[in-house]
């Protein structure tokens, strides 16, 4: 429409803007298109774009403090220390090897040979064990305590980052994202900048000292042996890129998927009803089986990597002997220092091995922060937090609106705003009405500063708006939307938020408190606050949930005006209030907007009427400006949307005078009530995710292993090959242990070595061992990894799946939230793979090591191994010790000073029994499996933690609830009747035992009938529909349809012919087509269309360039809230229900949408019965019978002009949304 069909024209001119108007409802939300300019294009990318932040590891630091880099810097001097002692006993080791092999020659210097033990055991002790204990300690307290310390600063920035985001930046972020992104992400970050660069630089430093020894004893066989060293480090580098690149986009998939369980489980009600669990659940099992494949893709470049290193270290035995012998038979090297070259580069060899799963925590934790360094690293286009722009001196109030043009960055081809042009004058109200996504909400965003215009300037007292301090701007402004959110705190903190960065945020106590009570009076909140126990240190609950909509609304007011605000921006503030509270609050509206420029967006009409200048949009313009009055007259636009919001029954005012002082005392009775609610929830006890039953049974760690073995259903198979060959690449310890006493043997005296094979043999079977031992390994990688990959996968698609079985009083739980579901489900079925995957494997192979290496001990001299194997049991203590505190390294040095001890005791018997060829084998065999044993426990954090997980998990799956969706019991029913009727219901909620919300209902409406409730917020009406819907069972009295108690219905059967539409419409991230089919796959086009233009949507959605396969983001953020609600009746209509519930389905409608809506509505209910919550009564005027509750009761009950005539309760709640439009 054009600008001259105004409030000014008159005669023809105005009969054909209304007939223009009434041609065009159909497609009064249809929103223009047009090509972007390349200037548009940029605006829309400066406001979605992130850098794409290169991030090494080393980037993970750049937050950390002076203090917390001291730190490091000591903690990684230890850590260098630490790693330099294992290179250092090659010494001592070479040499103690060296006497044996002189002693076996020449035994009459045994007096000789004692002292040299005795001394060499002493520099174990001391060397190995306490050199070891005291650099560990400090390196791996030093890193976890800057690891936790540095984790949280990138929390905190990352907070504060997406905090100072531009709105357009959020449109694509899902909260369950954000959750994963703090949770679990920042979980991997801590895991790789903590404890584990301790373990890497003494991996590093100990591959270091071993080269620098090997090179000084001998650089030529050092050399040769290098090469396997390259070839492990070239082989990490190129399996550690591909692992990486995986892992990322696993996270991301991840993350997805946490979206949409926050998504869904924050909306239980609207699945149940709709029965959606199974099509969300594979909707869900779809990201997860995605990031699952990613995973697995990982795990398999990790398996590659370690069987290959595996193979190399075998590989290395093989040329080192056959080089060493050469050089020994040169005469160049000693037995001596080619075993002290031989072991150095195996220890530098192992100490690659020893850091493979710390690389894979540093490459986990560089993928899981890119993401967030790339948001804390974003220029936000409009931050709120930066001091650039303009501070003026005064203030105003003045706005201009010019040549604004508007598009949302979600949908870049669709102009919501055009040519706009407006002038606030100061200290007025303006109110802008019409239809959903006509623009109004958009004036408020762009003034705000949500958004960047395209094309236009908004003017505050002359000053482009642009060009002023954002922070000082927000702080002159306020607003008050439809659906106001409190933290849960006390009131007295919920107003004194609004103080937050403004002048009066450092002013004393009494002060903020007279400020905070004057904002209360205002608001027409006072009164009942000093009414409740605690007054203004009373507990409003997560999210404002112990006080009632229209108290939670006047605290929002008092919350905006507290800092005395000059313009105040009110966007549907009253739209989701009853009557009731509605009048209070507008009252506290109207005196908060006094002295103040105001801009309001309404649908209730009745709210505006004193607003000086009345702005009527359609289509992102302005077709009709003018007072009430003035519109009302020139019988345009606005007079047919206020002739679509009147009651058709007249109501003079005299009664209406007559009939406020019963109201008022009606009110205050609804505040003591509201009161007493408050003083029992706030004592009521906090529901946990599990049966306390269950919480409280006992699990045996081999029932929880079972458990998690269940979970891998499918993968048995698999895991059973993976555990064997785990089996078997355990065995690999003893085996080296035969071989490499064979050879040392050997280079000396071939013929004392078993069978008398020479030096090359032993080279050989070392090289045959490399190939087998490393298939072996890469069987278990490529098995356990698939295993551990599905579980994690597994768990958290059978955890949701637990979830979406819970009925409505799971839910209620104080401790229930969407966001502790999301995390619970991400974080325990990571915690969950502790029991499966690497840590299976790795326990099944050190015990094989351990089993192994004790019968090959035995086998070649049983007194030895005996004595060597009495201190296995201290080194599976001191592993398992690990289980309580952060002392990996005790370990070691435990392991360490036993060899030493046995060494001497060892030394003593070998006098006399045993052979070098024995006691080589002997020692080595034990020594590997005494560490292998305490390498079961390094991973005892991940069991523990498991352990745990598997216990919750498990009470949580087992949990089955009193109303059980999922049960196949019950009466199955083909199609209702639609004979609806309560008796005596009485009913409290679990969660208020206290505090019955019903008290003797009974009401009954017949096959085909419209049936109203009404009545004040709190009083019961919306329990009678979640009692139809069967999310609760009353407590006394019956629910019958069809003449058959609801119990008795197959749940599933009976939900499927019930259709409910809500006031908080749910939409899911997907397409606008998978969201009005939601459970209705089977249903062809035909259906979708029919529904959708009953719906008035079909329009708007052809008009969309992707038409129904648009996306309508997370929680359908890319839709207005009336295109949200006409896309979840179309999908109520597609359902054809028999019982149709409406639980004020066109509150979010402007009064064009709600009256073609209300038609289709009207059309629908014809042939099925439909039972109806509205505030606005105009819309169940026309009802079959209206009942009026009043604190859990049914207090009038008739048709509209019965109630009307009998001037009770109903006649007052009619009375007060009388516009007074002339009649």
């Amino acid at each position: 429409m054009d600008n001259e069909d105004s409030a000014t024209s008159t005669g023809t001119a105005v009969a054909a803007a209304v007939e223009k108007h009434e041609l065009r409802s159909e497609r009064e939300s249809t929103p223009p298109t047009a090509p972007l300019s390349e200037q548009e294009k940029d605006i829309i990318d400066r406001q979605l774009t992130a850098p794409n932040v290169s991030i090494g590891y080393f980037s993970l630091f750049r937050y950390a403090s002076a203090t917390d880099k001291l730190i490091m810097v000591v903690a990684l001097i230890s850590s260098i220390a630490a790693g330099a002692v294992m290179p250092l006993m090659t010494l001592v080791y070479g040499n103690f090897a060296g006497s044996f092999t002189s002693f076996s020659v020449d035994a009459s210097a045994a007096a000789r040979f004692q002292h040299q033990i005795n001394t060499y055991t002493l520099y174990f002790i001391y060397l190995v064990g306490i050199g070891a204990f005291v650099t560990s300690y400090i390196s791996i307290i030093g890193f976890s305590y800057t690891g936790e310390r540095t984790t949280r600063v990138i929390r905190e920035l990352y907070l504060r980052a997406i905090f100072r985001q531009n709105i357009a930046f959020f449109d694509f972020l899902g909260s369950g994202e954000i959750t994963t992104r703090i949770s679990s992400d920042m979980n991997l970050v801590q895991d790789g900048i903590g404890q584990k660069i301790g373990l890497f630089v003494t991996g590093v430093s100990m591959f270091v000292s071993a080269l620098i020894i090997g090179f000084i004893r001998s650089w030529k066989l050092s050399l040769i042996m290098l090469a396997a060293t390259l070839a492990l480090i070239l082989m990490m580098g190129v399996n550690g890129t591909f692992m990486k690149k995986a892992q990322t986009l696993s996270i991301d998939e991840y993350a997805t998927a946490a979206s949409l369980a926050e998504e869904v489980l924050s909306s239980a009600r609207n699945v149940a009803a709709f029965g959606t669990q199974k099509r969300l659940a594979e909707k869900y099992r779809a990201f997860v089986e995605r990031a699952t494949a990613f995973d697995y893709r990982a795990k398999f470049w990790l398996s590659m990597m370690i069987a290959g290193m595996m193979a190399v270290l075998n590989l290395q035995y093989a040329l080192a002997f056959w080089q060493g012998k050469r050089f020994l038979d040169a005469g160049e090297l000693g037995v001596s220092n080619i075993l002290t070259v031989v072991m150095a580069l195996m220890i530098a060899g192992f100490s690659i091995g020893q850091n493979l799963p710390h690389i894979q925590a540093f490459g986990g934790a560089t993928a899981a922060a890119t993401k967030v360094f790339n948001t804390i690293e974003r220029n936000s286009p409009i931050d709120p937090e930066t001091d650039a722009g303009i501070v003026p001196d005064d203030f105003i109030g003045n706005l201009e609106f010019r040549n604004l043009k508007h598009v949302y960055p979600s949908r870049p081809d669709t102009v919501v705003l055009s040519d706009f042009n407006l002038d606030v004058p100061s200290g007025k109200m303006i109110a802008l009405v019409g239809a959903s996504g006509s623009g109004k909400s958009t004036i408020v965003g762009l003034l705000e500063r949500f958004y960047l215009p395209m094309e236009g300037q908004i003017y505050l007292d002359g000053k482009d708006i642009t060009t002023l301090n954002l922070r000082w701007l927000r702080q002159h402004m306020a607003i008050v939307s439809q659906e106001p959110v409190l933290f849960s705190t006390t009131i007295y903190e919920s107003i004194l938020h609004g103080l937050v960065n403004t002048e009066y945020a450092s002013v004393s106590d009494e002060k903020k408190m007279e400020l905070i009570e004057n904002a209360a009076k205002i608001a027409n909140a006072h009164d009942f606050i000093m009414d409740l126990p605690d007054k203004y240190q009373t507990k409003v609950g997560e999210r404002g949930g112990l006080l009632s909509g229209g108290q939670k609304q006047r605290i929002a007011i008092a919350r905006a005006i507290v800092s005395d605000p000059k313009i105040l921006l009110l966007d549907e503030a009253t739209a989701a209030l009853d009557t009731r509270s509605e009048s209070a609050v507008q009252e506290a509206l109207d005196r908060a907007s006094q002295g103040r420029t105001t801009i309001v967006i309404a649908h209730r009409l009745s709210t505006i009427k004193k607003a000086d200048n009345i702005v009527v949009m359609a289509l992102g313009r302005i077709v009709e400006q003018g007072t009430h009055q003035d519109l009302i007259n020139a019988n345009g636009v606005y007079a047919s949307l206020v002739q679509a919001q009147e009651l058709t029954s007249k109501i003079s005012p005299a009664n209406r005078e007559s009939r406020m002082s019963g109201f008022q005392e009606s009110e205050k009775d609804e505040v003591n009530e509201e009161k007493l609610i408050l003083m029992r929830t706030t004592t009521s006890a906090p529901t946990e995710f599990v049966n306390k039953d269950d919480k409280e049974k006992e699990y045996g760690t081999w029932e929880l292993i079972k458990f998690a073995w269940e979970m891998n259903n499918g993968e048995h198979m698999t895991m059973t090959i993976g555990l064997i060959a785990s089996f078997f690449a355990g065995c690999n310890p003893a085996i080296q242990a035969i071989l490499l006493a064979n050879s040392i043997n050997s280079l000396l005296s071939p013929g004392t070595s078993l069978g008398g094979h020479g030096t090359n043999f032993w080279c050989w079977m070392f090289l045959m061992l490399g190939l087998v031992i490393g298939f072996f390994y890469y069987i278990q990688g490529m098995t356990l990894s698939k295993g551990s990959a599905k579980l994690v996968g597994s768990v958290r698609q059978r955890a949701f799946g637990a979830m979406l079985r819970q009925d409505m009083e799971f839910f209620d739980g104080d401790t229930v939230t969407s966001g502790a579901l999301s995390n619970f489900l991400s974080s325990e079925a990571n915690r969950l793979a502790g029991l499966s995957g690497s840590t299976l494997g790795t326990i099944v192979s050190a015990a094989s090591s351990i089993l192994v290496a004790f019968i090959v001990g035995c086998s070649f001299g049983w007194k030895l191994a005996l004595v060597c194997s009495s201190t296995i049991p201290l080194v599976i203590g001191c592993g398992y010790f690990r289980f309580y505190a952060l002392v990996r390294m005790e370990k070691r040095t435990k392991e360490t000073s036993d060899a030493a001890s046995f060494a001497c005791e060892a030394a003593s018997s070998i006098r006399t029994e045993y052979t070098v060829l024995q006691f080589y084998v002997v020692y080595s065999a034990i020594i590997n499996g005494a560490q292998s044993a305490g390498a079961i426990f390094s991973f005892a954090p991940d069991m523990g933690e498991a352990r745990d997980a598997a216990k919750i998990l498990k009470s949580f799956m087992n949990r089955i609830p009193k109303i059980d969706h999922w049960s196949p019991e019950g009466k199955k029913v083909d199609r209702l009747e639609g004979h609806v009727e309560l008796q005596g219901v009485r009913f409290a909620y679990p969660g208020r035992p206290d505090h019955r919300v019903l008290r003797g209902v009974s009401l009954s409406a017949q096959p085909g009938q419209l049936i109203a409730l009404v009545g004040a917020s709190g009083s019961g009406k919306s329990t009678v529909m979640q009692m139809l819907e069967r999310f609760y069972d009353p407590t006394d009295g019956s629910v019958r349809v069809d003449g058959v108690e609801l119990t008795d219905y197959n749940l599933q059967d009976y939900r499927s012919q019930l259709a409910m539409v809500s006031q908080e419409t749910t939409l899911y991230t997907g397409t606008i087509r998978e969201n009005i089919l939601a459970n209705k796959e089977d249903l062809g086009d035909d259906a979708v269309i029919q529904a959708c233009k009953d719906a008035n949507i079909y329009e708007f959605i052809t008009s969309l360039p992707d038409g129904f396969n648009t996306l309508v983001g997370a929680k359908g953020a890319l839709l207005s809230g009336g295109q949200r609600q006409r896309i979840a009746i179309a999908r109520a209509l597609l359902r054809d229900p028999k019982v149709l519930l409406l639980d004020e389905a066109t509150s979010a409608l402007d009064s064009t949408s709600e009256r073609v809506v209300q038609a289709a509505l009207d059309s629908a209910s014809k042939g099925r019965t439909t039972i109806a919550i509205a505030h606005r009564l105009s819309t169940i005027q026309h009802a079959d019978v209206i009942y009026v509750f009043d604190q859990g009761k049914i207090v009038e009950q008739g048709t509209h002009d019965d109630l009307v005539e009998k001037k009770g309760v109903y006649f007052e709640l009619a009375r007060l949304q009388a516009i007074g439009a002339p009649q």
